[in-house]
């Protein structure tokens, strides 16, 4: 569970808020570059800009973590084909060997 954030503009605290949440109100413009914020249990007061930047890091360390690629499914082995080959190849050698005589 992330960590609560509040909100001060102008000198009046609100929230608490997710981080998602921020994110999303600094995306749309909701909060400029004057208003602070502050993780709950924190007393420092950063500016948005700063905790945005630093909320963003980690996000792009993880995306830039190369996906597993997924394995590819084996298909079963050919043994019907492999078992036709066995039975005719006995069946040839009688013919052969009865052709000989």
């Amino acid at each position: 569970m992330s960590t609560p954030i509040f909100i001060s503009r102008n000198f009046v605290e609100f929230g608490p808020f997710l981080s998602t949440e921020i994110l999303d109100f600094h995306g749309r413009g909701i909060l400029g570059d004057l208003d602070h914020v502050r993780e709950d249990g924190e007393d420092e007061w950063l500016f948005i800009t700063e905790w945005v930047e630093k909320a963003k890091k980690p996000a792009a360390k993880a995306a830039a973590k190369p996906k597993a690629e997924p394995v590819a499914a084996v298909a079963p082995p050919a043994a019907p084909a492999a078992k036709k080959a066995a039975t005719k190849a006995p069946a040839a050698k009688k013919a052969a060997a009865k052709k000989a005589k």
